[in-house]
């Protein structure tokens, strides 16, 4: 793959070996600093997978072959006492940049974490170009692969002589999911929130509200929507980072919120205070949950998806918007109330009332425009962001 003249990112070949019927000769090569490897699966997708690997020591200086396989995204050792256990005529080196693992296989190891090679498989190839620290004999081939692994259209044994394609996993659906939640998230929910907390007294009824609840529904439905389509990707539930924990937490918190503002009692209602806490309570923690989980995801997409530091450098300049606002407005509020002119107000369930704000201040809303503007251009940063990496 990625062949410059005899320079190549990647290669892989298989041959059955001369003289034998139940042995198969692979070699691994690659122009990387951290490892190449090829990937015997059932499916399109990486999990309980056999693979063999060839990697680049942590000194830069020598080569080990190793047979280990992957339990969901997680690669291990076969043996962590013997890591190229099964491999034989091992011969590995490095030259001019690029590391080299030549050996030969049993078709059929007998060992119950190995593939009987005389099936056909999905060929998987993957890479990576750094050490994390892990890259020494006793060790799994460690860090998480640069770029979404090459695989093939169809299956194939390692005695076949066909050749074959291989291409990378299709992106569009990791995509969708991480746009619906920037825009859910970094981008409407700011907005949406902030809306009652702090325009409910200085702009006229019902508008606030209108506004709160039109975002908020949109948050709600795009949460809804990103949510399902990531469960499609990967076809159920994954185990390879807190992102799943804290996006479903973000789910579960936001699902509840419009049904919990159905059932609001009366503003006059002696026990509102309770309902207001709540619900803003839950709102608050969807809110700073969501923040973690993309932070959470970014990072666990970087590698695949060679997202660069742009996306974390626009998620930390929003980051520090939303400190700055809400700890500066907070202390705002607490030190200058505003002073009632004619009525206070404590919920939109009086739309029809026609009263005006209890001070409709030019201020506040000017900085609602300003506020407004930074959070879209972070919301819009991450996206592009998002895009430009969904397209390499």
């Amino acid at each position: 793959a990625d062949c410059s003249g005899s320079a190549c990112s990647f290669i892989y070949t298989q041959q059955k070996l001369p003289g034998s019927s139940d042995r198969v000769e692979i070699v691994l090569a690659g122009r990387v600093s951290g490892w190449v490897a090829v990937g015997f699966s059932d499916d399109q997708k990486m999990g309980n997978d056999d693979v063999m690997g060839c990697q680049l020591s942590r000194d830069g200086v020598r080569v080990f072959a190793k047979n280990t396989n992957n339990r969901g995204k997680s690669n291990s050792l076969d043996n962590s006492n013997d890591p190229s256990q099964y491999l034989e005529n091992v011969v590995t080196y490095k030259s001019d940049g690029q590391i080299v693992c030549r050996f030969t296989r049993k078709l059929n190891t007998g060992a119950s974490e190995d593939k009987d090679l005389n099936n056909e498989y999905y060929l998987l190839f993957a890479s990576n170009a750094g050490t994390n620290g892990q890259n020494d004999f006793f060790a799994p081939l460690g860090a998480k692969h640069i770029a979404n692994p090459l695989i093939t259209s169809s299956k194939f044994s390692a005695l076949s002589s066909k050749e074959f394609t291989a291409s990378a996993e299709s992106k569009a659906l990791v995509t969708a999911h991480a746009i619906f939640m920037i825009l859910a998230w970094i981008g409407a929910a700011s907005i949406g929130l902030f809306m009652p907390r702090f325009m409910k007294k200085a702009w006229v009824k019902p508008y606030w509200f209108q506004a709160h609840r039109a975002i908020m529904v949109f948050v709600w439905a795009a949460t809804i929507l990103g949510f399902i389509l990531i469960v499609v990707h990967v076809e159920g539930w994954s185990k390879d980072s807190k992102h799943p924990v804290t996006g479903l937490m973000t789910l579960i918190l936001c699902f509840i919120q419009p049904f919990m503002a159905l059932l609001r009692p009366n503003p006059t209602a002696p026990r509102r205070f309770i309902f207001n806490w709540l619900h803003r309570s839950v709102g608050l923690s969807a809110h700073m949950m969501a923040a973690i989980s993309v932070y959470l995801g970014m990072e666990l997409y970087k590698n695949s998806f060679d997202l660069g530091n742009g996306a974390l450098y626009a998620w930390a300049g929003w980051i520090g918007l939303e400190a700055t606002i809400w700890i500066v407005f907070e202390s705002y509020q607490t030190f200058f109330p505003l002073k009632p002119k004619e009525k206070t107000w404590t919920d939109a369930a009086d739309a029809k009332d026609s009263a005006k704000p209890i001070e409709d201040t030019g201020e506040r809303r000017v900085i609602l425009i300003i506020y407004s503007a930074l959070n879209i251009a972070f919301t819009l940063a991450l996206l592009i962001s998002v895009a430009m990496a969904s397209l390499k």
